[in-house]
């Protein structure tokens, strides 16, 4: 399923002091203030709202690339490593037979 997210590559513009904003393919853009929205009081440092900047236009980029937002690629990565794992414990294994050998290869197909 194609995510319905704006398309494209999501930039990290800077900003000045108080906001930094992100430039989305269609021009739009999200902005990142420093100031709390209810007590108007410095809530970030300009490195913290950078961070997140960053942090968003990456995820933003990425997810278009893949059509999957990061927590799914957390769950493919964490179920890639766990069969890559046990590919690894299977392989080193001594006396492993022709038929270990052949399981081996399935689940590293069924990982791809």
């Amino acid at each position: 399923m194609e995510l319905e997210i704006s398309k494209g590559e999501w930039i990290y513009e800077g900003g000045d002091n108080n906001s930094i904003d992100i430039v989305l393919p269609d021009d739009s853009t999200i902005s990142i203030d420093r100031q709390s929205r209810y007590s108007g009081e410095y809530v970030l440092s300009r490195e913290g709202m950078q961070a997140n900047a960053i942090l968003i236009a990456d995820a933003g980029t990425t997810a278009n690339k893949c059509q999957l937002l990061p927590s799914e690629l957390l769950v493919q990565r964490d179920e890639l490593l766990k069969q890559l794992k046990a590919c690894n414990t299977a392989l080193m294994m001594e006396g492993y037979s022709e038929n270990d050998r052949k399981e081996i290869i399935e689940t590293i197909n069924k990982t791809i």
